[in-house]
């Protein structure tokens, strides 16, 4: 059986969360799901960032600038 934890219940929010950034295109945010998800410190980090600096957060990821 699979392991269920509180990251797990995270990394299937990410999405959700990500559909609600009116600045990212579907690529975008399909890029920063996988991301995210894949890193379990990349998914706290973003959990920890407010709402209104997400969408800041992913642009510098998916660019390389942090």
């Amino acid at each position: 059986a699979l392991e269920y934890d509180e990251g797990t219940e995270k990394r299937m929010k990410i999405n959700e969360i990500l559909t609600k950034l009116p600045g990212l295109s579907m690529l975008e945010r399909h890029k920063a799901t996988r991301k995210i998800g894949c890193d379990r410190e990349t998914t706290d980090i973003f959990f920890t960032i407010p709402d209104d600096e997400k969408e800041a957060f992913v642009k510098a990821l998916l660019s390389g600038d942090i």
